[in-house]
Formats: structure tokens, C-alpha cells, sequence
């Protein structure tokens, strides 16, 4: 075997270089695809990060007590920005007798919206509300933007049907807390400017007893007499 190699040394050293060079561009392939594979984990990683931190924007109608507010919350980890809004039927705030008036926000949309943040707007009753739209379903999108100008759509799928024959407990809300504290207040200021004079019983409690419980016997003997 030696001698054979010896005497083909040519064609030995062209199998061995022909060997060599299969066997590198094998390990330049797989390299290669390595590689690609490593890029794709770490574009990976890199999207999941970026949906992980990006805006969402929820957009809701919410019950307070008898009235419904839209409500538009960024749920996500980074601020929204250029929020605008796509809903159909068309969203307003329902002031009453058949007058709609324009919301604001849906019309001009926001600038921005901070991480955690709400904000909220009246529409009006659940009965208004179903009035102007019986089926009481809205859809459509909410298309915003990240601080690196990058957009994203939300679906908008509101479904009130389920407050139908719904039944609560009417509570008192701060809006009653607020009328009833102004009441107090304006009742204060009859009584500093004269209109009202508070009803002061002078008299010595010990005194006042005494004059009741006196007339309270009258009134039973009266009764006792009548029969």
C-alpha cells in the first residue's frame, strides 16, 4: 500500500486536496445555515420583544350607573401615538330629544395616549344609546403608532346586547354626592344672607320636656273623654 502511494503520489495528493476542498465547502454550507438559523432566532426574539413592549389600544363602552362612556385605554408597555379611530354606526354623544352631537375624539383622534392611561366620554343612557341604534353592535379599527413610527391596528367589537333586561342597583354616584353638597352650600347662603332664618329652640330642655310631656297627657285624656 505504501509503495502504492508512493508510486502515485499525484493522484493520491489531487484525492486528498479533492477531499479537503468537499469537506470545507461542507463546513462553509453548514455555517451558512447556521447562521441563517441563528438570524432567525434572533429576529425572533427581537419581534417577540417588540410586541411584547408596543401599544394596545382597547376601545370599549362602559357602564357608569344608568349612562354608558366610551372608554379608549392603552393596555400596552409603550406610549400610542396618532390614534385614529374607524366605528360603525358612528359613535356621538346623545344629548337628548334626538340631537346628536359629534365626539371629538373620534373625529380628530389623539396625539398620544400613555401606557395604562384612559380616557373617557360620555354617550348618554342605555335607552338613548338603543334608540339610536337597536342592534346595539359596533365594529370596526383603531390604527395607531409606535414611538419608532411603526402601526398597528386593533379590531373595535362592541356588543351591548347583553345588558338588555339587565337589572342593577341604582347607587349614588359622585355627580349626586356633588348636586347634594351644593344644596348644603346654597342653603348656607340663604340663611348668612337673610332669606332663611334656622328654626333655634331657646328654651331650657329640661323645660321643653316638661311642656311635651304635658301636652301629650291632654291629648290622651282628650281621647280617653272622647270615649
Amino acid at each position: 500500500m505504501i509503495e502504492w502511494c508512493n508510486a502515485n503520489q499525484g493522484f493520491v495528493m489531487t484525492v486528498l486536496t479533492l477531499v479537503y476542498v468537499i469537506a470545507t465547502i461542507a463546513i462553509v454550507l453548514l455555517a451558512r445555515h447556521s447562521n441563517k438559523i441563528a438570524q432567525a432566532n434572533l429576529q425572533t426574539l427581537v419581534d417577540l420583544e417588540r410586541e411584547k413592549s408596543r401599544p394596545l389600544i382597547d376601545v370599549d363602552l362602559v357602564p357608569d350607573s344608568i349612562f354608558l362612556s366610551l372608554h379608549v385605554s392603552n393596555r400596552g408597555l409603550t406610549p400610542a401615538y396618532d390614534v385614529q379611530f374607524s366605528i360603525t354606526p358612528t359613535l356621538t354623544y346623545l344629548e337628548g330629544h334626538g340631537k346628536n352631537v359629534p365626539l371629538a375624539i373620534l373625529d380628530n383622534g389623539l396625539t398620544s395616549l400613555a401606557p395604562g392611561s384612559t380616557t373617557k366620554t360620555l354617550i348618554g343612557s342605555f335607552k338613548e344609546l338603543k334608540d339610536a341604534n337597536p342592534t346595539l353592535q359596533y365594529t370596526g379599527e383603531v390604527v395607531f403608532k409606535d414611538a419608532n413610527g411603526r402601526s398597528y391596528k386593533s379590531p373595535v367589537n362592541i356588543d351591548l346586547r347583553w345588558r338588555e333586561k339587565n337589572y342593577y342597583i341604582n347607587r349614588n354616584t359622585i355627580h349626586d354626592v356633588a348636586v347634594q353638597l351644593e344644596e348644603i352650600k346654597q342653603e348656607f347662603k340663604f340663611i348668612a344672607n337673610g332669606f332663611h332664618k334656622p328654626h333655634v329652640i331657646t328654651q331650657d330642655a329640661k323645660e321643653k320636656r316638661e311642656e311635651d310631656e304635658a301636652l301629650r297627657e291632654m291629648v290622651m285624656a282628650e281621647k280617653d273623654s272622647a270615649g
